[in-house]
């Protein structure tokens, strides 16, 4: 793999390596071959991560098989899936911005009281 499995900016080709998504692309017209590499390579990725990153990535991955397999065609599973993936990014992008204003604030606390201590109005 070209860059780690945590990092925040991957696609398919940073996540697989150029023989990887050649292997995908030979399966394309099998479904069977295309699913057991598809599993194997899920699984490889998956076995990568740290014990508590694995286990969120599993239950995504469990979510997102679920929503394959329930929904009524495979361009409807792929909407569903990309509107589950945006509405979890949306809620990241969120937490970091009010994670940035949290901090922003405890570091002005932190002058607040540095200055204070320093004119001796804290004791």
């Amino acid at each position: 793999m070209n860059h780690p499995p945590g990092s925040h900016k991957s696609s398919l080709r940073t996540m697989l390596d150029d023989r990887q998504v050649e292997e995908l692309i030979r399966c394309a017209n099998n479904p069977a071959a295309f699913a057991a590499l598809r599993k194997a390579l899920i699984d490889g990725f998956l076995n990568a991560l740290d014990d508590e990153r694995r286990a969120q990535a599993e239950r995504l991955q469990a979510e997102i098989d679920a929503t394959r397999l329930t929904a009524a065609t495979p361009l409807r599973a792929f909407r569903q899936v990309m509107d589950m993936l945006g509405d979890r990014t949306d809620a990241l992008e969120a937490l970091d911005e009010r994670m940035k204003i949290v901090e922003g604030e405890s570091h002005a606390s932190t002058s607040d009281t540095k200055n204070a201590n320093s004119r001796g109005d804290m004791l």
